[in-house]
This record gives C-alpha cells, structure tokens and sequence, in this order.
C-alpha cells in the first residue's frame, strides 16, 4: 500500500463484575424501574441501564431482586443480598496495517487522534467496528465496520 493506512479493529467488551453483599441493601430504583426480576435478569437489567444503575438488590433467599441507583451497601434490617456493579472493562483494539475499516461508524466522518478516537468508537458501542487512521497514525475515524479490507492507500486499521 503506497500510503501505508493501519486500522484498529475493537474486540469485545468485558461486562461488569458483581460483588456480592449480604445483609445488606442499596438504595432507590434505578431508572424508577421497581420491576421484580430473576438475578441474572437484574444483572443484564443493570447492564443495560450503564451509570444509572448500581446494583441489585435480592430477598435473603436470592430469588426476586430489583435494580438499584445507589451503589452504597447500607445494613438491611430483613436480611437482603445486594450485588454491588464494578466497572466494565473497555474492549481492546487489534491493530491491522495496510488494511482499512469501511463506512463511518454512525454517520461520524470527525478525524481525530487514535486516543479520541477510540474514546468515541466506545462511546459509540456496536454502531462502531474500530477505526482507520493514516500511516503515521496522525489522524483516525470512527468506523462502522469490523472487517478490515487491503487498503490501496495503505491505511491501518
């Protein structure tokens, strides 16, 4: 490739890890979502709800739990099990010399450096596949693919 174009193509995201609290509760509804829910359906709930969600709380047998704001575990006078969210770990990005990303990664045709560039193809989530970025990996955009392609101006993805 005469331009030598180098992509970066995302992997998956790693979801949150729970920690479990027993007797203990955390506080308020998340999202004012007070539906009662299995716990690996509070888990993908919370997961889907991202910051407004910190937690589940479950009765003492762990049966029927609902999703929480708070992610401060405060003593429960019932005997509640609440399962604290971590954080979720960023996808990493594999780099592809010579090789390209198609289409802009949800109409977002902004150059920007690798660094911004991977911020917002997070930002982004599954609209954005990794992004290209010229040979000396100055300037990169966020792109809607994930299958890197023989770039004829020697772009890395």
């Amino acid at each position: 490739s005469p331009t030598g174009e180098v992509s970066f193509k995302k992997g998956a995201a790693v979801a949150p890890r729970y920690t479990r609290y027993a007797h203990q509760y955390l506080g308020g509804y998340a999202a004012g979502d007070s539906n009662v829910r299995s716990k690996a359906e509070s888990e993908a709930r919370c997961d889907e709800l991202g910051s407004q969600c910190g937690g589940y709380t479950c009765n003492i047998d762990e049966s029927s739990c609902t999703c929480r704001a708070s992610s401060t575990p405060k003593s429960s006078p019932t005997g509640e099990v609440s399962f604290k969210k971590g954080a979720a770990v960023a996808p990493r990005y594999t780099r592809y010399a010579h090789q390209y990303l198609g289409g802009y990664a949800a109409g977002d045709s902004n150059v920007r450096s690798k660094a911004e560039s991977e911020a917002r193809c997070d930002e982004l989530g599954s609209q954005c596949g990794g992004y290209t970025c010229n040979i000396d990996e100055s300037s990169c955009t966020c792109r809607a693919s994930s299958t890197p392609k023989s770039s004829p101006t020697g772009e890395v993805s």
